[in-house]
């Protein structure tokens, strides 16, 4: 791997810088906090998006922004074999993006994706990756002056010889999401056999119904066949009663007649002196009484026809009133459904008149929901800035520790001098291991207290940013109070404009309801007449 160029944006102490590495042996010159660290930190982090500075010190990514701004970026180009690579790595307040190229074409545009493709083609991961290229220079000095069995360990720690322990543990963890997946995934299968037996559940319900349809149909059929008949016996009953009316005429001229007889009979009982010629006259009169025998027998047809009529006329005369209550009852049903309808204008009338002001509240509650989540977007900020500001002093209490460590070390080296045994390593103190361990002490305290310096720093602009953002809460409290009040308003508002939707369907089924009545009255009207 040859790295030819890295450009660092806001990252640390760089503001904007663009670095080129020409083939050869390169070194980088300056002062301490210079930023000469800086440089290999920007190119781990843009290889795997970690940092020596954010693994040992324990700090976020978001501490490697420079001070003041809220986004930085990384990009590194560099060749290995004969293919050339481009990474790019940037960070803001929606997280981090990262891309790949090979040879200019795109190879991964996710974070993940960028991560797993440079450790395929470095075959190392970060901490490997660190360990192969990166040595401090106090590592180095102490390799030299401890025994054999003591480098051993350093070396491991440096190669990072137990990464294999960590590979071990990543398969056991994709091994129990593997199985939680499988699970998942049965529950599912369990779900989707039920909904295929509610399914044929309701296809054999749909079935019955088809066949309780078709019984319907059929008995719909049949009275309308028994209706025809009856019309047709309807029209038979009233061809007899044109004849039984004509029967009833010529029995009355009968009745006359019978009438004349029955006086004449009188006349010739009452006159005994005329007996013979009555005799000769009754005589004459027998062909009558015959006829008249006979018309007693048609008379008797014709009193068991009217009594039949009868019948059939008072069963015509209740079926004329059920048919009248049935009209009158299709009038009552229609008035009933008018009425209903003015009413249901009415209360439509009195919803429009209460909810006329319901876009303007809507209009308010929306804005101030916009609030509330910006409440809610800083109270999670400020979640996040006092986890960091506990993250901070819990990294200013290590520090602190270790310093006073050194300290309590370097003043035991001092107390014990130079000829005695070193309470470290046990061997003699000469001047010149002395004066050694006295600077290499030296350094250490300045480096912790460096480290303590700008965490401390970290810490009060975190605080201040902290206050701000409470200001802020607080200020925007102030200004949806009425929220509660509103949404009541609105919630009873929107009640009355879902009635004034559900009064207007119920208007549109009773129109088609009245219209559909008509129909049927005027089909039944025209059917029985």
């Amino acid at each position: 791997m040859i790295i030819e160029k890295i450009s660092l944006y806001n990252f640390k102490k760089y503001r904007k810088s663009d670095i080129v590495f020409k083939r050869g042996i390169m070194g980088i010159f300056g002062n301490n906090g210079a930023g000469k660290s800086t440089i290999f930190d920007g190119i781990t982090w843009a290889l795997y998006g970690k940092t020596q500075a954010t693994e040992l010190a324990g700090l976020n990514q978001e501490d490697l922004i420079r001070d003041g701004e809220e986004q930085m970026g990384v990009e590194l180009f560099f060749s290995l074999g004969k293919n050339k690579y481009r990474v790019s790595r940037y960070l803001d307040r929606r997280g981090v993006n990262a891309k790949l190229w090979m040879n200019n074409r795109i190879q991964a545009t996710k974070t993940r994706e960028v991560g797993k493709m440079i450790e395929k083609i470095l075959g190392l991961d970060s901490k490997a990756f660190v360990a192969s290229s990166f040595i401090r220079q106090k590592e180095i000095d102490l390799l030299s002056s401890k025994r054999p069995s003591e480098r051993r360990g350093i070396i491991n720690r440096l190669f990072n010889l137990k990464i294999y322990e960590k590979f071990e543990k990543s398969a056991k963890e994709k091994k129990k999401a593997e199985e939680m997946e499988l699970k998942s995934l049965t529950g599912k299968k369990e779900i989707l056999e039920n909904e295929i037996k509610e399914m044929k559940t309701l296809k054999n319900k749909r079935d019955q119904m088809k066949s309780d349809f078709e019984k319907i149909s059929k008995k719909y059929t049949k009275f309308k066949n028994i209706l025809e008949k009856k019309e047709d016996e309807l029209k038979i009953l009233e061809k007899q009663k044109r004849i039984y009316d004509e029967t009833i005429k010529k029995r009355d001229v009968f009745s006359e007649r019978m009438n004349s007889k029955r006086s004449y009979l009188d006349s010739l009982t009452k006159d005994l002196d005329n007996i013979k010629m009555a005799e000769k006259e009754y005589n004459e009169k027998i062909p009558y009484y015959k006829e008249y025998i006979s018309l007693k027998e048609k008379f008797k047809e014709i009193e068991q026809k009217r009594d039949r009529y009868t019948e059939i006329k008072n069963r015509l005369n209740l079926e004329e009133s059920n048919l009248r209550t049935e009209v009158k009852n299709y009038g009552l049903n229609i008035e009933k459904a008018e009425k209903n309808i003015k009413d249901n204008l009415e209360k439509i009338k009195e919803f429009e008149e209460k909810i006329r002001k319901l876009p303007d509240i809507r209009e308010k509650i929306l804005k101030y929901r916009e609030k509330n989540e910006e409440i809610e977007k800083n109270e999670k900020n400020i979640e996040k800035i006092l986890k960091k500001i506990n993250e901070l002093d819990q990294a200013l209490t290590k520090y602190e520790t270790e310093k006073s460590n050194l300290m309590n070390s370097l003043n035991e080296i001092k107390g014990i001098g130079i000829g005695k045994k070193c309470p470290l390593c046990k061997r003699e103190l000469d001047e010149e291991h002395y004066l050694k361990l006295t600077h290499e002490y030296g350094d250490k305290i300045r480096e912790k207290e460096e480290i303590i310096s700008k965490i401390e720093k970290k810490r009060k602009r975190t605080l201040e940013l902290l206050n701000e953002k409470k200001k802020y809460i607080e200020k925007l409290k102030s200004e949806i109070k009425n929220m509660e009040t509103l949404q009541e308003m609105e919630k009873k508002l929107s009640i009355s404009e879902s009635e004034i939707i559900r009064l207007k369907k119920e208007i549109e089924d009773l129109r088609k309801e009245i219209d559909l009545l008509k129909k049927q009255r005027e089909e039944f009207i025209s059917e029985k007449n």
